[in-house]
């Protein structure tokens, strides 16, 4: 029995150990952890990889290559007549090996300037990605700290109902009162023990966004930290009205001006094809099997050109359908500046409407609290009936749900400002 015992406990222990610890974040923990091993981040760094990779592949076009080549020729007896002689073509092999070397091309410059704007463009993109996460992490993090304020103002509004229902009840039982109102009471209990349990299942739907956005597994046990309060008074010392909105510091207006200089490089491109192209050889041919007659040199030195004369105007086409591309290019920049410049003004707008909107609820919570205490005690002496007292739990209740609300729109004002100005 003892052994038996141990070998129970040392089971569960081994169990225990192997089950995944549950994770808790803070909301800066949750956003450093999705930078880290949120999948879509991950994919854009394997794009970072890929460009650097194609920078270098860009390089290595004018760097020199050698290339070997081996070879065996058998004529199967052939004899050739010349002349009244016989001249028997005997197996051949040789081995070669040849060094070539770019010497001029304008195309390959232009190639390796925007390989590099490409990889820039490509960490660009993954910086933007990541503000993308960490708004989605933000959003997500705000919506499970508002369903636990939601909750607990659900638990503490159905054990206060249920109380009255007792009470009502037991003077319904005493013919006091009339048995509706207990009734009446009852079924508010019900209604808001749904509305619960359907709190209950959009809070996981809003944890199984967050565990994707946080790279996690779907089973794996995730909790938030701290309150939805902590956060709204953080707002007040965060001075944000004192941020500086600088344009070229916007990710979006930056990967802009990048595919302007990457337009500008591909009409320096198109240009290039009006250059010659210039590259080196070098080849040295070794006999293995040597024929009879063996004419051809081991060395062989040479340079070759190629020039381009005419076309048909088609170089020409290319260049100004890139210049035009560009001039393009160069009017949705002035565009996205001007709605980047407008967006600013909007957030902020939308943050001090979505703060005054906050104060506003805030207070009438206030003061529904109060009506409706006062309502609950009317009850208590038979001075209303229980369908008022259930409009004033109503009413109260939607206060609240205005208030949460409006910490939403607030924090999520505040959210979409930092984001546009880089800090988030």
């Amino acid at each position: 029995m003892v052994t038996f015992s141990a070998f129970a406990l040392s089971l569960s222990v081994r169990v225990a150990a192997q089950l995944p610890a549950a994770l808790s974040f803070t909301l800066e923990q949750a956003k450093e952890h999705a930078v880290k091993y949120n999948r879509t981040l991950q994919k854009a760094g394997i794009a970072v990889e890929e460009a650097h990779e194609a920078l270098w592949q860009a390089i290595s076009a004018g760097l020199p290559k050698v290339d070997a080549t081996v070879d065996y020729s058998n004529y199967l007896g052939f004899n050739m007549s010349l002349q009244g002689m016989s001249i028997a073509f005997n197996p051949t092999s040789s081995a070669k090996a040849t060094l070539s070397q770019l010497v001029f091309s304008g195309a390959y410059w232009v190639g390796i300037d925007m390989a590099k704007i490409a990889r820039k463009i490509s960490e660009k993109s993954i910086e933007k990605t990541e503000l993308d996460v960490k708004e989605n992490v933000t959003l997500t993090y705000y919506a499970i700290l508002l369903a636990r304020q939601n909750k607990e103002i659900l638990l503490g509004n159905i054990a206060n109902l249920r109380d009255i229902h007792k009470r009502t009840d037991d003077l319904a039982r005493a013919e006091i009162v009339e048995k509706t109102n207990a009734d009446q009471i009852a079924v508010q209990v019900m209604n808001l023990e749904a509305a619960l349990h359907s709190l209950d299942r959009q809070t996981e739907l809003a944890y199984n966004m967050l565990r994707l956005h946080l790279g996690l597994a779907p089973g794996a046990e995730l909790s938030v930290v701290g309150g939805i309060d902590d956060h709204v008074a953080a707002l007040a010392s965060a001075g944000l009205d004192g941020k500086v909105f600088d344009l070229a510091g916007n990710i979006d207006f930056r990967l802009l001006k990048s595919q302007e200089e990457l337009q500008q490089q591909q009409i320096r491109l198109d240009r290039a094809a009006y250059l010659p192209t210039i590259s080196g050889f070098y080849s040295y041919t070794y006999k293995i099997i040597k024929p009879a007659f063996d004419m051809s040199p081991p060395h062989v030195l040479g340079l070759q050109a190629n020039i381009p004369i005419f076309s048909s105007f088609q170089r020409r086409s290319k260049v100004r359908q890139s210049e035009i591309k560009l001039r393009a290019l160069q009017t949705d920049i002035e565009q996205v500046a001007d709605q980047l410049n407008i967006q600013e003004k909007q957030l902020r707008y939308n943050l001090r409407n979505a703060s005054e909107q906050y104060e506003i609820q805030r207070r009438n919570v206030e003061v529904s609290k109060r009506v409706f205490d006062n309502s609950v005690r009317k009850h208590e002496y038979g001075a209303i009936s229980s369908l008022d007292l259930t409009t004033a739990n109503n009413n109260y209740l939607q206060a609240e749900s205005n208030m949460l609300s409006s910490k939403n729109e607030l924090l999520k004002a505040q959210t979409e400002l930092l984001k546009l100005l880089g800090e988030l």
